[in-house]
Formats: C-alpha cells, sequence, structure tokens
C-alpha cells in the first residue's frame, strides 16, 4: 500500500545541458513509463520556451544534464511533454505556426524508442481559437485533460476532459470536468492510474500561494470530483504547478519557484 508524500527535494544538474543563464527556468516535468526519462519544458534565450530531455540509469538515482529534443521543439513556444504509455508519441502545447489558437495540443510520433520524432501534427478536437495547453493523457490514450480558456467553464483556465474509442480517432465528448473547476485559474492535471485520483494546480482560496497542488477524488469514473485538498506538505507560499504522477504512482514532480527561481521538484512516497 503507498503511503504519503514525503517531504519535496529539487531535481539538480538539469541546467548543465542547456543555455548557461542564471535564471532559466523549467517547468512541466514528466516521467516516461519505465521512469528513467524526464521530459520537461524550459525557458531560454530570455522569454523562449523549448522541450528537453534528461536520463537516468535507475530510479532514484540523478539525472543527466538535459537536451533539447530538436525534432519536435519549434520557432514558437513548446512546453508541457507528456510521453504516451507506449512510448511513442509525445503530447506537448505549443504557439508554433498552423495552429488553430494562440496555444494548441500538438502529437509527435515515432517508431521505435530511442529514434526522432516525427513532425508533429495538431491533436484532432480538442483545439479551439482559445489558448488549449497543459495536456495529459490516461497511459492509453484515450482519456484527455487539459487547460483551456475556452467559453462554457467557470473561470479563466477550467480544466477540461475529451474522450476517444480508438487512438486513430479524434478526441470528441469535450466538457468541463465536473467537480473541481472554480473561478479562480485551474492549471495542469493528472490522474491516477485507475481515474479515482487526480493531483492538479488551482489559484482557489485555501492555498498557500498564488497557485498550489491540489487533490480530489472520487468513488467511481462516472462520479464528478467532490474531495478537494490542498497538498500543504508539497506547496510552499510561492509558485507550485504543473503535477506530474510517476507510473508506478510513488513519485510526484511538479515545479515550483520557492527558492526563488522556478525549477522542478519531486517527492516520493513509500509502500506501507
Amino acid at each position: 500500500m503507498l503511503g504519503a508524500f514525503q517531504t519535496p527535494e529539487l531535481i539538480t544538474g538539469l541546467e548543465q545541458g542547456l543555455e548557461p543563464d542564471p535564471q532559466l527556468a523549467l517547468w512541466s516535468p514528466s516521467l516516461s513509463p519505465d521512469g528513467l526519462t524526464l521530459f520537461f519544458a524550459a525557458g531560454v534565450n530570455g522569454g523562449d520556451e523549448l522541450i528537453a530531455t534528461a536520463t537516468r540509469q535507475e530510479l532514484g538515482l540523478a539525472f543527466s544534464p538535459a537536451a533539447p529534443v530538436s525534432s519536435v521543439n519549434s520557432q514558437g513556444q513548446d512546453g508541457t511533454p507528456l510521453l504516451s504509455g507506449d512510448g511513442l508519441s509525445l503530447y506537448f502545447f505549443s504557439t508554433r505556426e498552423g495552429g488553430l489558437g494562440s496555444r494548441d495540443v500538438w502529437r509527435a510520433a515515432r517508431t521505435a524508442m530511442g529514434v526522432d520524432f516525427s513532425t508533429p501534427t495538431l491533436v484532432a478536437g480538442v483545439n479551439g481559437p482559445d489558448d488549449d495547453h497543459l495536456p495529459w493523457l490516461s497511459p492509453d490514450e484515450l482519456t484527455m485533460l487539459w487547460a483551456t480558456n475556452r467559453p462554457g467553464g467557470v473561470g479563466g483556465f477550467d480544466i477540461w476532459i475529451a474522450r476517444r474509442a480508438f487512438r486513430s480517432d479524434g478526441f470528441s465528448n469535450i466538457a468541463p470536468l465536473n467537480g473541481v473547476n472554480d473561478a479562480a485559474t485551474e492549471g495542469r492535471a493528472v490522474l491516477s492510474r485507475d481515474e479515482l485520483t487526480m493531483y492538479f494546480t488551482s489559484e482557489r482560496p485555501g492555498g498557500m500561494g498564488s497557485l498550489d497542488l491540489w487533490l480530489a477524488t472520487r468513488s467511481t469514473r462516472e462520479d464528478a470530483f467532490s474531495v478537494l485538498t490542498n497538498l500543504a506538505n508539497l506547496n510552499s507560499s510561492g509558485l507550485d504547478q504543473d503535477p506530474s504522477l510517476s507510473a508506478d504512482e510513488r513519485e510526484l514532480m511538479f515545479s515550483s519557484d520557492r527558492d526563488g527561481r522556478m525549477r522542478l521538484w519531486r517527492s516520493v512516497r513509500v509502500c506501507e
């Protein structure tokens, strides 16, 4: 049985492979299913955002210096990468040309692990003229959560959900996610494997800073989320956002500026 998440620790060494910049900001971490490859977004060149990756030899060890994912990055902003369960698709948001709004959700595919991703394409069914970003997909890629400020929500940015029957389909049945959205801003959200627990970012009252990590639960997949809890042991008085859960659900990564600069942090929980 999994216990509580422990005190967060800073993930170090990633910046060494990127552009030297004392103000380099890191966001939106996401682990590969085996937990050995980390994807994230980095702010470089005075504000440009690109997708980078780093690896480690074993769980619990330090990551290598990061490198940009050149086959995916564009002249626009590219961020919040999410590797699919089979490791062959990378989902992310981008402001590149060819989108429908300022930010859109894109997908890049590859034929095998270790090879470059192909030219990204728009994810069908979820993008519109407003901002669509911060995507999360279930391991089977049939359920997607993302944050958008399109009409129909209750706040500036809300968490929306979409489903599809097959990975080759476009998404449909798009709607705000019941039980979690507030008049305040909501950000990245991720579900547990059974989809009964959700970790998400929110600016709602009751937190410790302007953006905090929150937990929501429900009894069945058909229910609305109804129990919302501020994760006080993980949050700080600064910005705490972009949660990402490892496949074994023992490691929670997120971004935070608690030490004066936006960097990546991790919390691990032990088995009870």
